[in-house]
């Protein structure tokens, strides 16, 4: 979702997806985020722009939660990607931020 722009209407996209989905579906998602760096984030963002056919954009988390709307997040929620249910053996890094995207998972509510 961080290649669809704001005038996309990324919320719409996400609930035909919800509204597509049968019963009690799923959506995994992982999301670029500006939270912890906004101006790493738009430094990256512009190299990225630079490169690619595809414009990257990064959003709060409030705005990524925002996506999972009419699904419930299981454990642990919408985190930064290392700490997504790691691996008793996955090193952990001591700032998550450093990844700067966020990872979730959620159920379709019936």
């Amino acid at each position: 979702m961080h290649f669809i722009s704001p005038q996309e209407n990324p919320a719409g996209i996400v609930a035909a997806f919800r509204e597509a989905l049968p019963g009690e579906g799923w959506l995994a998602m992982t999301h670029a985020t500006n939270q912890d760096r906004p101006d790493t984030a738009a430094a990256v963002g512009q190299l990225y722009r630079s490169r690619a056919t595809s414009a990257v954009t990064a959003r709060s988390r409030e705005e990524i939660l925002g996506l999972f709307d009419g699904f419930g997040l299981v454990e642990p929620g919408l985190t930064y990607v290392p700490l997504w249910r790691p691996d008793p053996c996955d090193e952990i890094p001591d700032d998550p931020s450093e990844y700067w995207v966020y990872a979730g998972v959620g159920r379709k509510r019936s």
